[in-house]
């Protein structure tokens, strides 16, 4: 509830969009220097001491310096606040941001960074989110692959590298409509649907290989460090029981967390039995892409592939098992 004489959401929304607007004067936000060379970015290999927690990118601005996870369930880049003072980002207007959990979304602002460094990648024009306190502030903040959308974003766990190329057929803004680009070198990928920052992956869902299936869409998230189904939708395809898992999003503790015993899940080219997949309510962030998420892959399941690649332009994906 707000108190009297406090903007209201809409209004502190529209506030955020003319800021943004201004800063970027008529440019597309996060665009590449050049946009018509490959790229090797080096992927760092995170970990908890045991085993595999993420990947994250070497981040440079105005000569402050931070590795940032990459998180393809993340859109754009949020900056841990120490690391934002640090790197002078200009603040534009103030901005709440909300993500996996119970609790309220987290304040925090919008700034503008002229231009931001990455490997030998130059991203001009950068909006930037910052949260006044959260767990962005533990390692720099967080880094989406949307931000490089202008290419294709080869994924490369193996190699420890993100590499980009140019999309190959027409060249592309990367925002206006075209039609969807089907050459020879589209070989071997999948439609993915992507709304707002979101990849979704249409899923076969079902209890067993032979069994009866259900269509649905998951959400592609390196950082998830768990795979996810719905609790809405897992009792009608698996028994549920209590969890002792405790999953944490930027928003807080996640209530009520439950796993679904032995389901399969069915996508692209592949097919994946999953033993004990956790499950809770994800209705907070279906509601951000207005459709209903069925579950979300996690690291654990994206990132056992050698290599994973995202052409935004066209809405494919391609998986790739070869190592």
């Amino acid at each position: 509830m707000r108190t009297a004489g406090e903007p209201s959401a809409r209004q502190r929304a529209l506030e955020r969009w003319i800021a943004v607007t201004k800063a970027l004067d008529g440019k597309p936000a996060f665009e590449p220097a050049a946009a018509d060379r490959s790229y090797r970015l080096p992927l760092g290999r995170l970990t908890d001491g045991r085993r595999f927690t993420g990947g994250s990118l070497p981040l440079k601005i105005d000569g402050a310096k931070a590795d940032l996870r990459f998180d393809t369930g993340a859109g754009g880049i949020t900056l841990g606040s120490r690391f934002a003072g640090r790197a002078g980002v200009k603040r534009l207007a103030e901005g709440e941001i909300a993500g996996i959990g119970n609790g309220p979304a987290v304040k925090g602002w919008i700034a503008y960074a002229p231009a931001i460094q990455i490997g030998d990648l130059k991203l001009e024009n950068c909006i930037v989110e910052v949260p006044d306190k959260g767990s962005t502030d533990d390692f720099g903040g967080l880094i989406g692959s949307d931000v490089f959308r202008r290419l294709l974003v080869k994924i490369n766990f193996a190699g420890q590298s993100l590499d980009l190329e140019p999309l190959p057929g027409p060249a592309w803004d990367g925002h206006s409509l075209t039609n969807r680009y089907e050459g020879p070198e589209q070989a071997g990928f999948s439609q993915m649907l992507i709304v707002h920052h979101y990849l979704l992956i249409p899923t076969l869902i079902r209890q067993s290989i032979k069994g009866e299936q259900t269509q649905g869409l998951f959400l592609s998230d390196t950082g998830a460090e768990l795979n996810m189904i719905s609790s809405n939708l897992a009792p009608a395809i698996a028994k549920v029981h209590d969890s002792e898992d405790k999953v944490r999003g930027i928003s807080g503790a996640v209530k009520n967390v439950y796993e679904a015993d032995k389901i399969v899940l069915q996508f692209a080219t592949f097919r994946q039995l999953n033993l004990d997949l956790t499950s809770f309510d994800l209705t907070s962030i279906s509601r951000g892409a207005s459709l209903e998420f069925s579950g979300i892959m996690g690291l654990p399941l994206v990132g056992m592939f050698a290599s994973v690649t995202l052409d935004y332009r066209d809405g494919y994906v391609k998986f790739d098992y070869k190592r």
